[in-house]
C-alpha cells in the first residue's frame, strides 16, 4: 500500500512461480474497490481477471477473471478466480490493459477506462482521492513510455534475428551445405542473448567474467557466427567463407580458431556436459557469470545429456540456464518418432531443473523467460522454447528436407526475398 491506497501486485500461480495478478484499492478502513491485474496463468493462457477490495488487512479473492485469449503457443483456456492482492504499488505490470467502463451494481460505482490497479473513487471524490487518481495517471503514463521502450527493444532484436536468418542462409547458400533448418528456429534465441541478455565483449573475448554460451546442437553453427559477426567478433565478410577450405567458420565450431566461440561441439550430447563444468569452475571460484547452453530435441537421447543434468542438479548450479530448442524435428524424422522425449517438462522436473515453457520465436517471452529463472536458486534451469524449424521460410518451415540440406538459387532468391520483406529493424 502506499498512502491512503492499495494497488495490487503479482499474484502466484499453483507452482509458486510469480505471475501478473492482484487486486484492488480503496482507502484505508474503507471497502476499496479496484481494477484487477491478469488473472492466473495456466500453460501461457492468461486469464484477464484480478482482484478488487477487500478491507484493510484482510485478503479476500479478487472477481472472477474474464475468459482469457489463448496462450502464443496455445494451450487450454483459462477461467479462474483473480489472486488475493499484495499491496505491492511497486510491481505493477510492464503493459497496461485499458477496461471498459461499466458499473457495478453491488457497489453503485463506475469502473473506467484505466490501467489495472488504478483507484475508482465515489462520486464525491475528495482533494485527496483526486490527488492519488492523478498521482496513478502520473504512474500510467511512466509505465507507457517504460512500454515503448520495451517494444523498440523487442523490434530491435527481432531485426536482429531476421539479420542472422539472412545470413545464415547466404553462407549455406554459397557453401552448398549446411543446416539452414535447425539455424534458423534457434536464431530468436541466439539474437536476443547476444544482443540483450548476455554480459560480453567482442574486444576481449576471453574476459575472465563474461558470460559463457555453448551451442550444443553445433550444426546450427552458420546462426552462432551470424551473431559473433553482428556482435563485432570478426568481420561480417568473413561469413561467406563457411566451410572454405582454411576458413575459421568451419561446419560447426571450433573455440580454438574463431573468437567468441566458448566450446567446439558438433558431436551431439556433450555441450551440456561441458557447460555444467564451465558452470561449476565459476561456483568454486565464486565468480556471478552465467552459462547458457542452447540444445537440441533430438539431442536429448544421448544418454550423457542426462548424465549431466544429474550433475548440475546434484551441485545446485544456479547460474546455468539450458535453452531446449523444441522445433521436434531431427535429420531421421520427428522426435516423437524417432525416439520419443515426451514428457519434456516433467523429465526435467524430475532431475532437479527448474523448467519454464515459452514461445521460442517470441522475444518478449525469451527476456520474460530468462528473466524469471534467474530468480531461482539452489538449481540449474532449463527454458523449453517451442520453435518451428526453417522459422522464416515458408518452403522450410516444418520441413525435414532442410535439416542438413542447402537451397538451391531459385530457393535462395526466394528465401532472400521472404526474408527482406520480415523487415529488419535493427
Amino acid at each position: 500500500g502506499r498512502g491512503d491506497r492499495w494497488v495490487g501486485g503479482h499474484g502466484t500461480d499453483r507452482r509458486g512461480v510469480t505471475r501478473w495478478g492482484g487486486g484492488g484499492g480503496g482507502r484505508r478502513g474503507a471497502r476499496g474497490v479496484g481494477v484487477g491485474g491478469h488473472g492466473t496463468e495456466q500453460r501461457g493462457v492468461t486469464g484477464r481477471g484480478g482482484g478488487g477490495g477487500g478491507r484493510v488487512g484482510r485478503e479476500k479473492v479478487g472477481y472472477r477473471g474474464k475468459r482469457g485469449g489463448r496462450g502464443r503457443i496455445g494451450g487450454k483456456e483459462s477461467r479462474e478466480k483473480g489472486t488475493p492482492g499484495t499491496g505491492n504499488c511497486g510491481n505493477a505490470p510492464p503493459e497496461t490493459r485499458q477496461w471498459n467502463a461499466r458499473k457495478d451494481g453491488k457497489n453503485n460505482r463506475t469502473r473506467s477506462s484505466l490501467a489495472p490497479g488504478t483507484l475508482i473513487g465515489k462520486r464525491n471524490i475528495t482533494k485527496n482521492r483526486m490527488a492519488a487518481i492523478r498521482e496513478e495517471q502520473e504512474l500510467s503514463s511512466s509505465l507507457k513510455t517504460y512500454n515503448e521502450d520495451s517494444m523498440n527493444r523487442v523490434r530491435m532484436l527481432e531485426g536482429k534475428a531476421n539479420l542472422i536468418r539472412k545470413h545464415a542462409i547466404s553462407m549455406i547458400h554459397r557453401a552448398g551445405s549446411g543446416h539452414p533448418g535447425g539455424s534458423l528456429s534457434a536464431a530468436d534465441i541466439l539474437a536476443t542473448l547476444y544482443f540483450d541478455i548476455m554480459r560480453h565483449d567482442p574486444e576481449r573475448p576471453d574476459w575472465p567474467d563474461r558470460d559463457r554460451l555453448v551451442l550444443s546442437k553445433g550444426h546450427a553453427a552458420p546462426a552462432l557466427y551470424a551473431a559473433l559477426a553482428e556482435a563485432g567478433y570478426f568481420p561480417v565478410d568473413e561469413l561467406l567463407t563457411l566451410r572454405q577450405l582454411g576458413s575459421r567458420l568451419q561446419g560447426h565450431p571450433s573455440m580454438r580458431h574463431l573468437p567468441g566461440v566458448d566450446m567446439s561441439t558438433g558431436s551431439l550430447g556433450q555441450g551440456l556436459s561441458a557447460a555444467v563444468g564451465m558452470a561449476l569452475g565459476g561456483k568454486l571460484d565464486r565468480k556471478d557469470h552465467y552459462v547458457y547452453v542452447i540444445i537440441g530435441d533430438g539431442e536429448t537421447q544421448e544418454g550423457n545429456i542426462w548424465e549431466a543434468a544429474m550433475s548440475a542438479a546434484h551441485y545446485k548450479l544456479d547460474h546455468l540456464i539450458a535453452f531446449l530448442d523444441r522445433n521436434r524435428l531431427q535429420i531421421d524424422g520427428r522426435t516423437s518418432q524417432v525416439m520419443s522425449i515426451a514428457p519434456v517438462k516433467e523429465k526435467w522436473e524430475a532431475f532437479g531443473w527448474n523448467v519454464v515453457l515459452v514461445n521460442g520465436h517470441d522475444i518478449a517471452e525469451i527476456i520474460r523467460g530468462v528473466e524469471e529463472v534467474k530468480r531461482s536458486e539452489g538449481k540449474p534451469s532449463i527454458i523449453i522454447a517451442h520453435t518451428v524449424k526453417g522459422k522464416g521460410v515458408s518452403f522450410m518451415e516444418g520441413s525435414l528436407n532442410f535439416h542438413g540440406k542447402a537451397p538451391n538459387d531459385e530457393q535462395y532468391e526466394i528465401a532472400m526475398r521472404e526474408l527482406s520483406e520480415r523487415g529488419v529493424s535493427c
